[in-house]
């Protein structure tokens, strides 16, 4: 729909890059929103109800007392969300912009070799995902600590 709808409504043409990165955009921000308003509502109310009583403004109470307590609700679900975008982002192929498994089908095509190209991007996203994952742990273990 953005790549190719974009240039007959606004009259630009849109590149397979800028379309991917919009369009991942768009998406990942509607799941990521909803992940933070979740974790934000998941605060126990009492906490809002303190702030209110000690006369904290809303912006502070925000900032210094519900963010942190909702990041550590919403960080399993922000490594998810990174992790699916990730992954997602093999669909870029479709409107002809390079990524990894395009350049893995390509290397088939032309060596007629199928499971050395496809496995390396397999290890490639493995490595990637992992990344993430380790961070993910090493950012839990630090927010536990500073209970």
């Amino acid at each position: 729909m953005i790549y190719f709808a974009t240039p007959q409504l606004i009259g630009y043409q849109i590149t397979a890059l800028e379309a991917g990165l919009l369009a991942f955009s768009l998406n990942s921000t509607a799941y990521v929103s909803e992940i933070i308003r979740a974790g934000i509502e998941a605060v126990d109310k009492g906490q809002f109800e303190a702030a209110k009583a000690l006369a904290i403004p809303y912006p502070q109470t925000m900032v210094s007392i519900i963010i942190p307590q909702a990041v550590r609700n919403i960080l399993p679900a922000l490594v998810n969300e990174g992790v699916n975008l990730l992954k997602e982002s093999a669909l870029v192929s479709v409107i002809g912009e390079m990524d990894l498994l395009r350049r893995a089908n390509i290397v088939s095509s032309q060596t007629f070799l199928y499971f050395e190209p496809l496995m390396f991007v397999a290890i490639v996203y493995y490595i990637l995902v992992s990344i993430l994952s380790q961070f993910s742990k090493l950012l839990e273990k630090r927010l536990k600590r500073s209970d």
